[in-house]
């Protein structure tokens, strides 16, 4: 349910750099090379079982031990190895498949247990960010209205997900601290920041709904009143005002088309930005507690 960190494999994660090694070639090793070292030592040639989160508590546990983390990466990632391997052991014997000697048989013919570590708040907030601009696209598809928040608009240029940006987004991080941890560790891994980030997004702009379709109905009023200039006595006062308006939120009006032939897809989207805000936490009867709480508010630009 998560990842190893890139910076100790780097090349295609930890199932990837335990099968190099096995083949004895280096972290830059390609298929040809592990081929002539070990054929069967390749995805490709590979059986791969996941055992969902087994052994998960244990290996936390090595990982917030001192004297582990003190021998270095290598020795955590062996520790980790053997943990997932007992945990899996106790699994399938605890299922009554066959007998323990037989267990113990099947259990000894994997070749290696990849261990992946707890994931952690920093590893949420790259998920949190290709969600949320997967929501972004859906609201634009459907015509609700254009998605942004402040570091979005540092990051456009670069990848969403390693941008220094997108790591120091409010929004980000506290769409990612909502998942529900077990001390520092993600509990579910990744599994839940889909769902966080559709409940806080789609509660903010329920709460902005109003500001939202007043918005709309103010741009649909001058797209309309733009594209049908008075013909009795040429441009008028209004009419200037309804293009000056359109033209600070950047729509384009051809003033030879008639209104008839308006089409709402080429209406101009409110756009509206995600924000973090401190408001007073109230308890269960609506009574203030006198604490501030993180919320996260949807602003109609």
């Amino acid at each position: 349910s998560s990842s190893s960190s890139s910076s100790s494999h780097p090349q295609g994660g930890a199932m990837s750099s335990v099968l190099r090694a096995h083949a004895g070639g280096d972290a830059a090793a390609d298929d040809d090379a592990l081929a002539s070292a070990q054929p069967h030592a390749l995805f490709s040639r590979s059986i791969v079982v996941l055992e969902s989160n087994a052994g998960y508590l244990d290996m936390a546990d090595i990982l917030n031990t001192d004297e582990t983390r003190k021998l270095g990466a290598d020795a955590v990632f062996d520790a980790m190895s053997r943990t997932l391997k007992d945990a899996v052991y106790a699994r399938w014997e605890a299922d009554g498949c066959e007998d323990a000697v037989d267990t113990l048989r099947t259990v000894s013919a994997v070749d290696h247990y990849v261990p992946f570590a707890p994931m952690e708040l920093r590893h949420l907030v790259p998920v949190a960010a290709l969600r949320l601009e997967e929501k972004r696209a859906a609201y634009i598809r459907r015509r609700v209205c254009e998605l942004t928040w402040a570091e979005r608009r540092q990051s456009r240029s670069q990848v969403v997900d390693q941008s220094p940006a997108a790591a120091n987004s409010a929004v980000l991080h506290f769409l990612a601290s909502k998942v529900d941890y077990d001390g520092p560790y993600a509990i579910e891994g990744a599994k839940e920041v889909t769902s966080v980030v559709n409940k806080h997004v789609a509660r903010a702009l329920r709460a902005a709904e109003n500001a939202l379709e007043a918005r709309r109905a103010a741009m649909r009023k001058a797209a309309a009143a733009a594209s049908s200039p008075s013909t009795t006595r040429g441009r008028s006062a209004s009419d200037d005002a309804n293009a000056a308006t359109l033209a600070k939120l950047g729509v384009k009006i051809d003033n030879q088309a008639s209104a008839n032939d308006h089409d709402d897809d080429d209406d101009p989207l409110p756009v509206v930005e995600l924000r973090v805000a401190m408001v007073a936490a109230r308890d269960s009867t609506g009574t203030p507690t006198g604490r501030k709480v993180p919320v996260l508010e949807a602003i109609v630009k």
